[in-house]
């Protein structure tokens, strides 16, 4: 599988079938892309926790990316896998497909456009708007509301997509 998990619990339980979705519906030059650039998801209590993982063989050799995902958002889209596929494409678009200016609203846009690219812009925007609705701390309304109004079947798509890494 392109993408490993780290943590416990029922993250283990959940995470295959997402990790099956995301192998299901991306092409293999995809697969390779987000192969290549050596993504980690590791699950953690909250912002502050200590997430022990281990991989065999752990990857020394060359950079990797380790992306957190706090548990209680990650368990509260447990019956949305495809959200949380969304969720996990849109994390790893801003390095694969990455905004040519550093500037928060284009990055967030074409982090969204990688979702999109991928097949997931219906479970973005469902994802996007239950933030909204459930009033998630770092989600400010305006922005989203921008973000979800370019999320549409034939809306254009900024892409900047990064080559596999060697």
């Amino acid at each position: 599988m392109p993408i490993t998990l780290a943590g416990g619990g029922n993250a283990i339980q959940i995470f295959p079938i997402v990790l099956e979705r995301l192998n299901a519906r991306l092409n293999a030059d995809e697969i390779r892309r987000i192969e290549s650039h050596r993504f980690f998801f590791v699950t953690c209590v909250n912002p502050s926790s200590t997430v022990a993982f281990q991989c065999n063989p752990f990857p020394t050799a060359g950079p990797f990316r380790v992306l957190f995902i706090e548990w209680k958002f990650f368990f509260g889209l447990r019956g949305a896998p495809d959200e949380l596929g969304a969720v996990l494409l849109h994390e790893v678009g801003h390095t694969l497909n990455p905004a040519p200016a550093d500037r928060n609203t284009e990055s967030e846009q074409y982090a969204d456009d990688y979702a999109r690219y991928c097949g997931f812009g219906v479970a973005l925007r469902q994802n996007l708007e239950r933030c909204l609705r459930d009033q998630l701390m770092g989600f400010e309304p305006d922005a989203v509301n921008e973000r979800i109004r370019r999320i549409t079947p034939d809306g254009p798509l900024n892409l900047n997509l990064v080559a596999p890494a060697a």
